[in-house]
């Protein structure tokens, strides 16, 4: 994974380790938020053994609240020195794409404010990149290069951590704690809230549209507007945001049948997958 951050699987094992203890400064913070070792150990034994694919599948399993905030505060903690150690300088990283998006920060494309971005990670790693580029090209504070960054809409669908220079004012637990508190787990979202609202709307008003990494859950198609059918307006069903959108995406390790079905679903939503490749980087260099 580009930046050093974990993938799907990369986290939850990173989860079931910090649950063993071991004397981790993860597992401490988790600790000093009120949670007992034993309760730990055992909420990662559960999540171990029933093999789970991702920590979110096993969260919605869990009903009882505060198994839920113990697993938001897991995730927080074994993300938080992700996002600090994250890495976008010489070497750069393989597959580096973040410097694809300065030219709508400080280049030619600056003007038109056209690039907006929606994402369904809790990491804060763009924010960061561009951040430290604009003050180190611009000559800007922290504060000057973050609000030229917040017009480029960065939505985070389901919650973020906090950003890298609030991370390391710390002390650790107090950020994990803030973090977990902002995570939104699948089965807690609606449909309709303003956050999914808001995405559409993004999506509704691009001619260009690029899925960088997504791993086209059901639920999470549906609610960026992208039914598995050809939506009625009268059932209430979310309606097609995608319909005449000219879309890309990356599919790496998708079978022939998954990227079948996939392509079909955007067919029915009035769009065509128009081009699709293993990288970022080869999405999106030439039509940004």
């Amino acid at each position: 994974m580009p930046y050093g951050l974990p993938s799907g699987g990369q986290l939850r094992d990173r989860i079931i380790d910090i649950c063993r203890g071991n004397g981790s400064a993860e597992h401490i913070a988790i600790v000093a938020l009120g949670y007992d070792s034993e309760d730990i150990y055992k909420f990662g034994k559960k999540f171990s053994e029933g093999d789970w694919g991702s920590i979110d599948e096993f969260l919605q399993s869990r009903k009882e609240r505060r198994d839920r905030d113990l697993g938001k505060r897991l995730i927080a903690a074994a993300l938080i020195p992700a996002q600090l150690s994250a890495r976008f300088t010489a070497p750069q990283p393989r597959g580096h794409w973040y410097n694809i998006l300065l030219p709508h920060v400080i280049g030619a494309a600056r003007s038109s404010r056209s690039l907006k971005i929606i994402t369904f990670n809790y990491d804060m790693t763009v924010e960061h990149y561009l951040c430290t580029v604009l003050m180190s090209r611009g000559n800007l504070s922290h504060k000057q290069a973050m609000a030229e960054i917040k017009r480029l809409d960065i939505l985070h669908l389901h919650g973020r951590l906090l950003g890298t220079t609030e991370l390391l004012k710390g002390p650790f637990e107090k950020c994990v704690d803030a973090c977990g508190r902002s995570i939104v787990v699948v089965d807690e979202a609606e449909d309709n809230n303003e956050t999914f609202m808001a995405a559409r709307r993004i999506l509704n008003a691009s001619d260009y549209i690029y899925f960088i990494g997504f791993g086209f859950a059901d639920v999470n198609l549906r609610r960026l507007g992208i039914p598995a059918g050809q939506s009625d307006p009268r059932s209430g069903e979310i309606p097609s945001s995608v319909r005449n959108k000219a879309v890309y995406c990356t599919k790496r390790g998708m079978t022939l049948q998954e990227w079948k079905k996939i392509k079909l679903r955007f067919r029915l939503c009035g769009a065509d997958l128009a081009a699709t490749a293993a990288s970022a980087s080869a999405i999106l260099r030439g039509r940004l």
